[in-house]
């Protein structure tokens, strides 16, 4: 059963055709506990990761059924609250797409750039059917923001009190917003 799950709504995850669209940031509130993020800033990078209180994708899509910060969670919670595991999923892409932010976001060029990407996550933590909602327009933008999410798989199981199949996810990020 697990199987046929995940090979229906996995498909075939190609991020040169699917093209990653994505970035993910973090509010200066966020920033002062992480080393990592006090780097960056002093390379002038400035990152803030949106959720649905800016439509960037453009109102299309579902809306969220619930938004754990700034991600909006698509998927029914079945009264499951998934803020902690939401939160961990967050801490994860952030760690991984910080080593892949382009040369062109850190000062002195500080090109901007804004993309969404929706992914699902299976009972056992695996990633399914990611999808760039919105595309920044610069290739290594998205594909920064794409590996951040592609290299935290799989993330932990979803909750065991969780009798869905799967969580979706939007996440939305911007570099150097204004």
């Amino acid at each position: 059963m697990a199987r046929e799950v995940e090979r229906e709504i996995c498909g075939a995850m190609d991020p040169l055709r699917q093209s990653p669209t994505g970035l993910i940031a973090c509010s200066a509130y966020n920033a002062a506990g992480s080393e990592a993020m006090k780097s960056l800033l002093s390379f002038g990078i400035v990152l803030l990761i949106v959720g649905s209180s800016f439509p960037s994708y453009g109102g299309t899509g579902p809306k969220p059924t619930a938004t754990i910060g700034p991600v909006d969670v698509l998927s029914d919670t079945m009264g499951v609250d998934f803020a902690p595991y939401v939160q961990r999923v967050l801490h994860d892409v952030r760690l991984n797409w910080y080593n892949n932010i382009p040369e062109s976001a850190k000062a002195p060029i500080m090109k901007k750039g804004k993309l969404t990407i929706q992914f699902a996550i299976l009972k056992n933590g695996k990633i399914a059917r990611m999808t760039s909602v919105a595309r920044s327009g610069d290739f290594a933008f998205d594909h920064g923001a794409w590996t951040g999410i592609t290299a935290s798989n799989p993330f932990l199981p979803l909750p065991s009190a969780f009798p869905g199949e799967y969580l979706e996810l939007r996440m939305t990020f911007c570099y150097n917003p204004d």
